[in-house]
């Protein structure tokens, strides 16, 4: 029977110490689990701020370059249409140019024709005047034997009107040439000015086509940019929306573990009212052993005063005598006076945990950190640590142990 106690004191001491480590093991695995979730959702939210952050700056950018681009475009467009008015008016001076290199040649050919009828006039007043002055001298070597006739006169008359005529149409000739010259010099500068002109359109048309290739250039540039820009912001715009899902499946991992939380402090709870139920029965376990004790101790106190009275020859009269089988208290430390080594044996052994649990108790002295050896047949096998203690049992931690040996229950245990 107290054999039987024993064993359901030793599994209830098991079951508690099984509880206590279980739970502690399930807290701790919650607590790290709890943090590491806590840890990873506060890395994914400040990922997530510098990620817009970043969105919000590119869109800045993004903009800042639109912006640029449209006025750019603009700009390009003014300076297309400023290139297409001054192709127009290049155009237009070319043709007045043409014109008048035309109108120049129209008048040099003219001025070519009037100085050749003027030198025909002139030509031909000075054969008149040749003739007139031969005429002269032979009417004054032969004035005598020669008269002029009317028809004579009537001709001469005719020279004279038309020399007058002559030398007025030449003058109006000279004076016109004249006109033709200032007119020539004039078109002559007025040709310089449109060609330094042209010079300075054709300058200028070719710088408006290196701006224009260079606007365009630059454009390219820029949409090449804006493709870059807008390819980056769907990578971030997808990189977000994965981060957005991972947030969403991070919060319901995190909702699993506090469900799971919850019900490990359920279970927690459970197992410590479990625990305190196993205590109690250990209390009371503990209340009827002490009892039991009490009773087998009283029993053999008068078992030995039973002894005493037959060994002392005094036999009561009406008395019989009566032979009593011995008793054998097994797993119990009787009360015995303090020695200088305290010995008792190992009751179980529970390999998981790495403790052992001894017959002996508060009621033999063995209190908490009380170091033990097991020995059988006098060999080491290993050191024991008393971890807690009752009053008739201790339980205790296994330090070390021999090679290729282990504990077995009725070891002997000595007190250090």
């Amino acid at each position: 029977m107290d054999k039987r106690l024993k064993l359901i004191v030793i599994g209830l001491v098991i079951l508690a110490a099984i509880s206590l480590l279980v739970a502690f093991q399930l807290q701790t695995t919650l607590s790290k689990v709890k943090a590491a979730a806590e840890e990873e959702i506060r890395s994914l939210q400040r990922e997530n701020e510098n990620l817009t952050l970043s969105f919000s700056k590119l869109n800045q950018q993004y903009k800042a370059l639109e912006d640029d681009f449209n006025s750019k475009r603009q700009k390009l467009e003014g300076i297309e249409q400023e290139f297409k008015l001054l192709s127009e008016k290049y155009d237009a001076v070319t043709k007045d140019r043409d014109s008048l290199v035309n109108k120049v040649q129209m008048l040099v050919e003219e001025k070519r024709k009037i100085k050749e009828d003027f030198d025909k006039q002139a030509k031909r007043v000075e054969e008149l005047e040749k003739k007139k002055e031969e005429e002269k001298k032979e009417g004054t070597g032969f004035a005598a034997a020669y008269t002029i006739s009317p028809e004579q006169e009537s001709q001469w008359a005719e020279i004279v009107r038309e020399k007058a005529a002559l030398k007025f149409e030449l003058e109006s000739i000279q004076a016109q040439l004249k006109e033709m010259t200032y007119k020539v010099d004039e078109l002559t500068r007025e040709k310089n000015a449109l060609e330094m002109e042209l010079k300075g359109l054709v300058q200028a048309k070719d710088d408006l086509e290196r701006k224009a290739s260079y606007n365009e250039k630059l454009a390219d540039s820029l949409a090449q940019d804006l493709v870059r820009e807008k390819n980056d912001k769907e990578i971030i715009i997808s990189q977000l929306d994965k981060l957005k899902q991972d947030n969403i499946q991070m919060r319901g991992r995190i909702k699993d573990l506090e469900e799971t939380k919850t019900t490990l402090y359920k279970k927690l709870d459970n197992l410590e009212q479990e625990r305190n139920i196993l205590q109690e029965k250990l209390k009371n376990a503990d209340s009827l052993l002490q009892e039991r004790v009490n009773e087998i101790v009283k029993i053999k106190n008068e078992f030995d005063a039973l002894k005493e009275r037959q060994g002392s020859g005094k036999v009561i009269e009406g008395s019989r005598t009566v032979e009593l089988s011995p008793i054998v208290v097994q797993g119990k430390q009787e009360p015995t006076p303090v020695t200088l080594t305290l010995t008792g044996r190992v009751l179980s052994i529970n390999k998981d945990y790495n403790f052992v649990v001894i017959d002996l108790g508060t009621n033999a002295g063995v209190k908490v950190n009380d170091e033990f050896v097991v020995y059988r047949d006098n060999k080491f096998i290993a050191h024991l640590k008393v971890v807690q203690t009752r009053e008739e049992i201790s339980a205790a931690d296994i330090k070390d142990q021999a090679a290729q040996e282990q504990i077995r229950e009725g070891d002997i245990v000595k007190k250090m």
